[in-house]
């Protein structure tokens, strides 16, 4: 029987987002979870931004909680010497009680403390916290957009792209749904900015980058400033993210793990707000996915096999049948078009 089995029941019976996501939270710190645990753990983030939003309060929560205070990552050296005489090590305990329990009984006692945290999450929801401001936007297909907010941040979205801003008098964040965006921040280090992507989250103060949602998981390239790139469920993956300057990026994996730092060239992160699209040693697969926001007539893959192809081209996002030819000019590739659609294949 899976290591989860009694941690979260597959199917409708589950029970709430905010229900699962106090069952996943136990079992992520309970020091017991397994890969294929985290595996199905990223599963259920990528079901629904609901699992995501109600999973990362529950884990602010959780932080707040077990530790006295929470302040910005980027205020190196300041400390707050506030009494933490009243804080519960709630990691700690769960630890100890699991060395004299075993592996169902530290999950039990985590799932004890878990649960208390829905009343906390209740009365954030009740307004003790100060009500957020919340709203989508999107584009359409070959359309690219930049949103201004009162704070002074600006976000460009890439074609076909959606994200959903969050601003209040403490908080300040963008969710990117869907698609590619480019981030210029206010600085606020009284009130750090977060992206969340899939199961990442982008920490940051004032800075300028990019994050684009890809196959492969999430990629996020600086610009200027600084900018920690942590997993959704960082801490109980045991993984406190990487730190990026300008010039780095990184690629963060749907399973969680953060791949190595890379080094760019900073001025050409944003190249394509201008409409020029650069690849360099690109999955095809993810030049054909970004390229497709701007086409109305889809490129498709004949086999999957040829998503890992690696592509280092320049292409115009109002002329991206260039890309098309390129391909057929310089790689063992034909393509099939159609009104509809251009299919990509081996050459016979």
């Amino acid at each position: 029987m899976s290591d989860i089995a009694n941690i979260l029941p597959p199917g409708d019976d589950a029970g709430a987002p905010q229900d699962q996501a106090v069952r996943w939270l136990a079992y992520l710190y309970s020091g017991e979870a397994t890969n294929e645990g985290r595996a199905k753990f990223s599963s259920w983030l990528d079901q629904s931004t609901t699992n995501v939003v109600a999973y990362r309060n529950l884990e602010q929560i959780w932080r707040n909680m077990a530790f006295a205070g929470v302040h910005s990552i980027f205020s190196a050296g300041a400390s707050d010497q506030r009494s933490a005489s009243n804080i519960v090590d709630l990691e700690s305990r769960a630890s100890s009680f699991s060395s004299r329990s075993g592996r169902r009984g530290a999950i039990t006692a985590m799932m004890a403390v878990a649960a208390s945290l829905v009343l906390a999450l209740g009365i954030w929801h009740l307004g003790f916290f100060d009500t957020p401001t919340v709203q989508t936007y999107r584009t359409a297909v070959g359309q690219i957009r930049t949103v201004s907010f009162s704070d002074g941040t600006r976000v460009t979205l890439a074609a076909d792209s959606t994200i959903r801003a969050t601003f209040s008098k403490r908080r300040r964040g963008v969710e990117l749904l869907d698609g590619r965006a480019w981030f210029d921040v206010a600085s606020n280090p009284a009130k750090p900015f977060t992206v969340i992507a899939a199961a990442t989250h982008i920490q940051v103060v004032g800075t300028q980058f990019d994050v684009d949602r890809a196959s492969a998981g999430v990629r996020v390239s600086v610009a200027r400033g600084i900018v920690r790139v942590v997993p959704l469920a960082g801490r109980a993956l045991r993984n406190d993210g990487v730190r990026l300057i300008a010039g780095q990026r990184v690629v963060s994996a749907v399973d969680g793990r953060i791949g190595p730092i890379e080094r760019f060239d900073p001025a050409n992160a944003a190249l394509w707000r201008t409409g020029l699209l650069i690849y360099r040693d690109a999955r095809l697969s993810d030049v054909v996915a970004e390229v497709n926001r701007y086409r109305v007539d889809k490129i498709v893959l004949a086999n999957g096999n040829l998503g890992d192809m690696k592509i280092t081209m320049a292409v115009r996002a109002d002329q991206t049948d260039t890309l098309l030819s390129g391909l057929e000019a310089t790689a063992p590739l034909q393509i099939d078009r159609t009104p509809s659609r251009a299919r990509i294949r081996p050459k016979r």
